[in-house]
């Protein structure tokens, strides 16, 4: 199992956190400074989780037998549990965005045609597909714990959900990659697997994130109109914007010798939920259970 150039990461302990944020249909559907462009590409993400988390875990339990490593294997339960209570959690969030008349049901119904495509694929191109998500999750958890203005004006339980899950997804993020170099190797067909994988699912889920912000926008009343369009460009790749800014880190997949914990950013994570700690004393997340709890040890580089 390879370490990474940053740190040794293969000692790291990732423990779910079991919160419950308790969304309800009673908070703004324009959460995000009441910008409907912006709030609904949050939502078009989370659309897709429910069942992407559920097929990412699959995908590397589907090895855990040819796991040798019994600290990978921890992971991997780690992995598992905080991926399903994202799961969980975002079914929550889903189902207030169709009592808020957002046509989730219908996006994530669409969604799980799609999941069931992918899980038709050979295995080890399942497990591709979820390093390449993964990667993608990682890049986005580091973009929002980066820029944390960019949630300063969210309504307090969406910026806690997001913050969480952002938090636990820079934690795990070389969990799936790990398995993926453990069954697949580190020669050239894995390599060539997944950065085609990559490029392809990359693709494949903004093509998707954009039809269900579509959907949204629509069934919100507000229409894909030039000036929405323009919002949303501006917010992702305007001159500070959410992709653009992130891209170089996008791009860092395609190195040969690339391992997630290249980047070493698990600063971020301790410094939100410092932050989340703090909204939580003061009452401002939302959640039912105001703790997170703890990060997982990382070893002194």
């Amino acid at each position: 199992r390879r370490m990474s150039t940053a740190f040794d990461h293969s000692q790291m302990d990732i423990k779910p956190r079991n919160e419950d944020f308790q969304i309800n249909a009673d908070m703004p559907r324009e959460w995000l400074n009441d910008d409907a462009a912006v709030t609904y590409w949050f939502n078009a993400m989370s659309v897709v989780f429910p069942e992407g988390e559920r097929l990412f875990m699959d995908s590397v339990r589907a090895y855990k037998d040819q796991i040798d490593d019994p600290k990978l294997l921890e992971q991997v339960r780690g992995f598992v549990a905080q991926e399903a209570i994202h799961g969980r959690e975002h079914e929550v969030y889903n189902e207030v965005l169709e009592e808020q008349g957002l046509n989730a049901a219908k996006l994530e119904r669409l969604t799980k045609i799609i999941m069931g495509y992918a899980r038709k694929q050979p295995k080890i191109a399942q497990l591709a597909g979820t390093v390449a998500a993964e990667h993608f999750t990682a890049v986005m958890a580091h973009a929002l714990l980066s820029r944390p203005e960019i949630m300063d004006d969210a309504h307090p339980t969406y910026r806690a959900i997001w913050t969480w899950h952002a938090i636990e997804e820079l934690e795990h993020k070389a969990v799936a990659y790990d398995v993926y170099e453990t069954v697949a190797g580190k020669g050239f067909g894995a390599y060539m697997r997944r950065v085609i994988t990559f490029t392809l699912a990359m693709s494949m889920m903004n093509v998707r994130f954009t039809y269900n912000w579509s959907v949204m926008m629509r069934a919100a009343g507000h229409g894909i109109g030039l000036r929405n369009w323009g919002k949303l460009f501006g917010f992702l790749w305007g001159k500070t914007g959410f992709y653009r800014k992130a891209m170089p880190h996008f791009l860092s997949f395609y190195g040969r010798n690339f391992h997630p914990w290249d980047e070493n950013d698990y600063h971020l994570a301790t410094h939100a939920l410092n932050a989340y700690r703090a909204d939580a004393d003061a009452g401002k997340t939302g959640a039912a259970d105001a703790s997170v709890g703890e990060l997982a040890a990382i070893p002194a580089e």
